[in-house]
């Protein structure tokens, strides 16, 4: 019943996967990607330390006016014509520029971001070095921002809520790990299988596989990623570039 009801709730925003990682077929070698990492970007333990914020920005307007982002003036594309992967890149690029610029105008600086590469919108994951209050000030008014969570010393301390009216998502927050679903069809299965290697093979993530249950359509299964003894949750999502998924909160304990 929690598989259907998850699958039910995100394929009504996309038919498309959702939330899905890295596109290396072969496992990395270390699981920081040395070879992607600028020189002068701090390292996953030096971003796991004191008081950080792990926002989602997402752009469903992204898919609808590419042709305009990309291309203003190309009637061809007005009439329906359909964009190359450079151009959804340079679209991409774009919004990813404006986001940025947005955050950096805010006060706040960002330390890593990853694209959760979906056709229908822009998505992204940014790490931002902020005080959760007042990144909560600053990304309830920021345009395209999804939810979040404030992460001390890597621990996951309290969430920032989803505030964009869109199907699920509205007062939920994120789960208390990563996150990442797969599509249907045979290349989202053979994708899952290259994603899964290469989840086991990082220190730290305990990985929890959910098959879809038998005769099912619409998924290739998801995995819920928490971090093992030792690690921390905001290490799983760096070294993953995992995304969230929005739960309903559950209500606090009484004593």
């Amino acid at each position: 019943m929690r598989f259907a009801a998850l699958i039910a709730c995100v394929f009504v925003m996309a038919a498309t996967s959702v939330l899905v990682i890295g596109q290396s077929p072969v496992p990395p070698a270390a699981d920081e990607r040395p070879a992607t990492r600028p020189a002068d970007q701090p390292t996953i333990d030096d971003m796991v330390k004191g008081e950080k914020v792990l926002a989602w920005f997402q752009d469903y307007e992204y898919a609808k006016n590419i042709h305009v982002v990309v291309n203003p003036g190309d009637a061809a594309l007005h009439r329906g014509g359909k964009p190359t992967p450079a151009d959804v890149a340079t679209a991409y690029a774009a919004k990813r520029a404006e986001i940025a610029t947005t955050i950096e105008k805010a006060g706040a600086k960002v330390l890593r971001a990853w694209e959760q590469p979906i056709t229908w919108a822009y998505s992204e994951m940014v790490l931002l070095d902020i005080k959760g209050d007042q990144a909560k000030t600053i990304l309830a008014n920021m345009p395209h921002f999804v939810a979040g969570v404030v992460f001390v010393d890597g621990a996951y301390n309290r969430a920032l809520p989803a505030t964009q009216p869109v199907i699920c998502m509205p007062g939920k927050t994120p789960a208390e790990y990563g996150f990442i679903l797969w599509g249907s069809g045979d290349k989202e299965w053979h994708k899952k299988d290259l994603d899964l290697a290469r989840l086991n093979a990082l220190k730290g993530v305990q990985v929890t596989f959910v098959p879809p249950p038998p005769m099912s359509a619409g998924s290739s299964g998801y995995v819920e990623l928490t971090p093992e003894p030792g690690h921390t949750l905001l290490e799983v999502f760096l070294r993953t570039e995992a995304g969230f998924l929005l739960v309903v909160p559950q209500p606090a304990a009484q004593p």
